[in-house]
């Protein structure tokens, strides 16, 4: 798994690595792509999304993906009734690059102050940032599915690096 991690991150072929002709690839990513995760938040996650909550914050999820791999991931998290918004690309036919992927939080924004959290400097940040929200990067905590050590131009930094949800405050 380890080694086919890697491979994935210098964006290799895991299949090709495999030797999975064109039918096991597809049997392998229906699996995939429709399986219900066994996954958790993290604790500082978890403590973060019950604070915002505690606050009245209204909380979204911004997405890439299919819309049943990432409903079930949101599902399998318990997010799935807590967050207020929930944004997929798949869903939306937009990625997060496009400031038409986000059009659904703009009538928030103009109401509220607005946070973008994410661990993608290639895609999270240059819609929140053109808007004049805080960004901020959570930095890879050694299971990272995006790099973080790529060169962007600044309209993709993030503001703001942090290293847990716990250095987040919420005013009471």
């Amino acid at each position: 798994i380890n080694e086919l991690l890697e491979l994935s991150k210098q964006g290799q072929d895991v299949f090709e690595h495999l030797a999975f002709d064109e039918h096991l690839r597809h049997v392998a990513l229906s699996i995939y792509r429709q399986h219900t995760p066994s996954i958790s938040l993290y604790p500082d996650a978890e403590r973060f999304i019950e604070q915002a909550l505690d606050a009245e914050c209204p909380l979204a999820i911004a997405t890439e993906g299919r819309s049943a791999t990432q409903r079930n991931k949101i599902t399998a998290l318990g997010l799935d009734e807590k967050i207020t918004h929930i944004l997929i690309s798949d869903e939306i036919g937009r990625r997060k690059i496009e400031p038409e992927f986000f059009a659904d939080l703009v009538p928030l924004a103009q109401h509220t102050k607005c946070v973008m959290i994410g661990d993608n400097p290639a895609k999270d940040f240059v819609v929140p940032n053109a808007n004049a929200w805080d960004t901020y990067l959570l930095a890879d905590r050694g299971n990272n599915v995006h790099r973080q050590d790529l060169i962007v131009d600044d309209a993709y930094r993030a503001q703001t690096v942090v290293h847990s949800f716990s250095e987040f405050r919420f005013a009471s």
